[in-house]
Order: structure tokens, then sequence, then C-alpha cells
């Protein structure tokens, strides 16, 4: 896959997605998933994240294995469909959602989603300790200086 194109890489996402077994994705993650700089696109990125905002019961554990395989990318183009999950996961778990953002948001606030500011309030909402929170605290400074 680390010489497929982003076409590729977001077709295998997409079908990795759709394995009924959560230990199946777990375990292509870990183990067939490139782990090269250069393929961490923001559509890659997103497509990750999007394997995690489509499986509410399994999200933390998702989460905790996409962690290491994204990186916030620095062009436009980044998709999060954090909008059609967004309350259930925001407040059943506002650490993980909260982790993620983190992990793949870049810091030019003009390549972020739409309504990404919304939904850090939410997250606050479900756990206001976040407020102190460092990852959020950095989101929201760059969401401060746009």
């Amino acid at each position: 896959m680390v010489h497929g194109d982003e076409d590729l890489r977001g077709h295998v996402l997409w079908q990795v997605q759709r394995f009924e077994e959560i230990a199946e994705k777990i375990t292509f993650l870990r183990k067939v998933w490139p782990l090269q700089l250069a393929i961490r696109t923001p559509k890659v990125v997103g497509r990750l994240c999007a394997l995690a905002f489509d499986d509410e019961a399994h999200f933390p554990d998702l989460v905790k294995v996409i962690l290491p395989l994204v990186s916030p990318g620095d062009g436009g183009g980044l998709t999060l469909p954090i909008r059609v999950k967004e309350d259930a996961l925001a407040k059943r778990y506002p650490d993980q959602f909260l982790e993620l953002l983190g992990a793949a948001l870049p810091d030019n606030v003009a390549h972020w989603p739409y309504g990404v500011n919304q939904t850090l309030e939410r997250l606050t909402e479900a756990n206001p300790s976040l407020v102190k929170d460092p990852r959020m605290i950095r989101l929201k400074g760059i969401w401060g200086r746009r």
C-alpha cells in the first residue's frame, strides 16, 4: 500500500470500515496498514478517522489503534464526518474524541472542517474538565488565532 496512490488507500480503508468484526479492523490497522508519514495525506487521515466515527460501540478501541497512524495534514482537504454522530460520541467519549481531533487537525485553522469549533464546545459541555486539558487549550488557541 505504500506504493499505491491516495485513491487506493482511501478505497482500502472504505473496505476495512465494512469489516463486521472489530478484531479484523484492529488487526488490519496494526499489522497491515503502513506507518510512513508520506501516506498521511488529509484524505487518508480523514478516512482513518471515519473508521472510528462510524463505529460508536468500538470508538475508544479504534481511536487507540488509529492515533499512531494519523498526523495533522499541512494541506487542505481534511474531511471528518463528525457531524453525523457527534452528539452521541461527544457525550460518551469526550476524551477520546478530543484526542483524535488533536492528532488529526492541522495547525492552520483554515484547513479545519466546518463546525469543529462547535464540536470543541460540545466536548467541554460533556466533560467540563477538558477546558483545562492541554489538547483543548492548544486547539482553542489555534481557533482563536484565525
